[in-house]
């Protein structure tokens, strides 16, 4: 009996070691503490309302008179981080009927913007647009002016890049062609008025924190 323990003892050295080997693989992991694991970084956009005042030019192509200046603004909401909505307000002219006429028009407008890639944005909306008119016609001395004021919707398509500057400043570049219904002009005169439009704007984007 003696030689076979003899013979054992060797065996269950052994064993033992190789147990304890292992037991000591599996307590080194958490005896140890772990490397950071550096994440890929995500781009994503800061989800922060901004508000936008912008200038640019704006015409009218069935309407005779050069292009005009145009001005607004807007509150610019993000939904996800591949989707904007607006809501903004701005202020257009032009003149009709060899100049004679006088237009303006006050679009508030609904928008929705995808940002594919950003910093491009694709989008459109709709709005309610205000066509107001005046005409001024001289009897002597005297000066009759006739205004008129009707209420249309209007859809628009349109797109531009929101350019980061600054940690809460962003540059907008931005257009858009819009489509309203025809308007009747002041009786004195003959036809329809197209207030269909396109525009080319620039503005700033300032971040508003606390969203």
């Amino acid at each position: 009996m003696k030689p076979l323990l003899a013979a054992t003892r060797p065996l269950g050295r052994i064993l033992a070691l190789a147990a304890a080997w292992v037991a000591l693989g599996m307590a080194w992991p958490s005896a140890v503490p772990a490397a950071p694991v550096e994440e890929a970084p995500v781009d994503e956009r800061p989800m922060e309302v901004k508000f936008v005042p912008y200038v640019g030019v704006a015409g009218f192509p069935d309407i005779e008179d050069p292009v005009r200046f145009t001005a607004g603004g807007s509150f610019r909401l993000p939904l996800l981080h591949w989707l904007d909505a607006d809501v903004g307000i701005c202020y257009r002219n032009t003149r009709a009927f060899n100049g004679q006429l006088h237009v303006s028009q006050v679009p508030i407008t609904a928008s929705r913007w995808l940002m594919p890639v950003p910093p491009v944005y694709i989008g459109g909306g709709a709005g309610w647009y205000r066509l107001s008119q005046y005409y001024e016609q001289f009897v002597g001395s005297t000066v009759l002016r006739y205004t008129d004021s009707s209420i249309s919707i209007g859809a628009h398509v349109g797109g531009g890049m929101l350019i980061r500057i600054q940690d809460d400043l962003l540059l907008d570049l931005g257009g858009r062609y819009v489509v309203v219904d025809r308007a009747e002009p002041l009786p004195q005169f003959a036809g329809e008025i197209d207030p269909d439009s396109w525009s080319f704007t620039i503005g700033l984007a300032f971040e508003l924190s606390g969203y």
